[in-house]
């Protein structure tokens, strides 16, 4: 047999400890984040079983690049992934593929420019500061902040207002609460094999298709009053206003208003969520490291003083910057990536069938010792650029990357940075006595039992 016939038909190795009928699956219930570290070290591709499905692995940067980057046309959003998100946002830039995506993406993409989301700097810091006005008054009453609930109650408030031109909280009646639903239903559609249809009436059922409604509600509300507005009105110049305006550069054509509702309903889902949690996860990791927060105030008050931060600051806060890139790495909002692929392929070596579903390792590759050496270390000087050099660049994916990459990575990255140092310049937080902060898996990675501090004025 040549070489090339045998690389053909190597099968990926099989993760140890599956059992004969379930599989992976015990172990993909009860901790999928050890699961995924294990599996990240059995080589470049391996297969894992749930249940009766097989899903391969891509444990290494080889590996994702071929899937993500050079053969990406190959692979499509993984259906039961796509399927959860299509019934909470209906088709849209995540859910879709082919050219319907490819459509989608050109009308999104210039929304997100780099000098676009500049100008939501000001913003962004008006909110947090908004957010901590009544954090005074809270702390003579002897109460704990919720860093988590703040922080998720600052990132909407600030992906309403830079794509909407809204106050959520106040416009949107129950928008959050919603997407909280939602989010624990999705996530139990993928990890559960024994999910009923959602024509079953269960209580779950019934909550999530009530939560959709009020989430296609809100948002066609604000959709409808915006249509409604005369051609002498002012224009936001917000995300809404771009989507309205947006014609296909082939066929000229715009986006529907279901098409709309869709869009938006994506972006205001994971804009908020994902910027909170890795939010959340910062000020827990810098809480635990106190020499480390040390560090970030000092480096605040020294480029600050005692004015808000801005745009042109940020060069200058660049421990700052790196605090948020390890907490990206220890805590990726998006743990995992699913891709369905359709022909037959080789990767990394290993022999993928037609048809096969594929995950990104994200948070294991994010934990493997030969590119984070003591990956549970919080050591925000791995992304200084002696300590980085050498490190493949698709170790690090808390965007993912290739054409499919987060459209809204810059925004995201903007808005932590300056909400961080906000908030670090006036306040030092500390943990509430004996509480212990735990991760839960959901849509993405969330604390179990949120984040109550204490805040000293500085």
């Amino acid at each position: 047999m040549s070489v090339a016939a045998e690389i053909q038909t190597t099968v990926p190795p099989l993760l140890p400890g599956g059992t004969m009928i379930m599989g992976h699956y015990g172990a993909f219930r009860e901790d999928p984040l050890r699961m995924f570290r294990e599996a990240a070290l059995s080589g470049p591709v391996c297969r894992l079983r749930i249940g009766g499905i097989t899903i391969y692995g891509l444990n290494a940067p080889e590996a994702v690049q071929h899937v993500l980057q050079t053969n990406y046309r190959n692979y499509r959003r993984e259906q039961r992934v796509g399927e959860a998100v299509r019934l909470i946002a209906g088709e849209n830039l995540f859910t879709s593929d082919g050219e319907a995506w490819l459509r989608r993406r050109r009308l999104l993409q210039p929304a997100f420019h780099r000098q676009r989301i500049a100008n939501f700097a000001t913003m962004i810091v008006r909110e947090a500061e908004a957010l901590m006005a009544d954090w005074p008054d809270r702390m003579a009453r002897g109460e704990y902040v919720d860093l988590e609930q703040a922080m998720t109650r600052l990132t909407s408030q600030v992906i309403g207002r830079a794509m909407l031109s809204v106050n959520l909280e106040r416009d949107a009646g129950d928008l959050r609460e919603s997407f909280d639903v939602v989010s624990r239903y999705s996530i139990d559609r993928i990890m559960n094999l024994f999910t009923p249809p959602l024509l079953v009436p269960t209580a779950k059922n019934r909550s999530f298709r009530q939560a959709v409604l009020t989430i296609r509600g809100a948002l066609g509300k604000i959709l409808a009053e915006r249509q409604a507005l005369g051609e002498d009105e002012e224009p936001a110049g917000d995300l809404l206003d771009m989507l309205l305006a947006a014609r296909d550069e082939e066929t000229g054509a715009g986006l529907t208003g279901d098409q709309l509702i869709a869009e938006l309903n994506s972006i205001v889902f994971a804009g908020h969520e994902t910027t909170a949690t890795t939010l959340t996860f910062a000020f827990h990791l810098l809480m635990a490291h106190p020499e480390i927060l040390a560090a970030v105030q000092s480096e605040l008050d020294e480029a600050l003083g005692d004015r808000p931060p801005t745009l042109a600051d940020l060069p200058a806060l660049d421990l700052t910057r790196r605090v948020m890139l390890e907490t990206l790495r220890m805590y990726p909002a998006a743990w995992a990536s699913s891709r369905d692929g359709v022909e037959a392929d080789v990767i990394a070596g290993y022999a993928i069938p037609a048809g096969a579903r594929l995950t990104v390792n994200i948070y294991g590759i994010h934990y493997r010792p030969d590119f984070w050496p003591e990956p549970d270390r919080f050591d925000p000087d791995r992304f200084l650029p002696e300590n980085s050099a050498e490190r493949p660049k698709l170790a690090f994916l808390p965007f993912l990357t290739g054409p499919r990459k987060c459209i809204g990575d810059e925004f995201a990255q903007l808005e932590a940075q300056l909400v961080l140092a906000t908030i670090l310049q006036r306040y030092t937080p500390t943990l509430k006595p004996g509480h212990q902060v735990e991760t839960a898996i959901d849509f993405v990675l969330k604390t179990k039992y949120g984040l109550p501090v204490q805040l000293q004025p500085r």
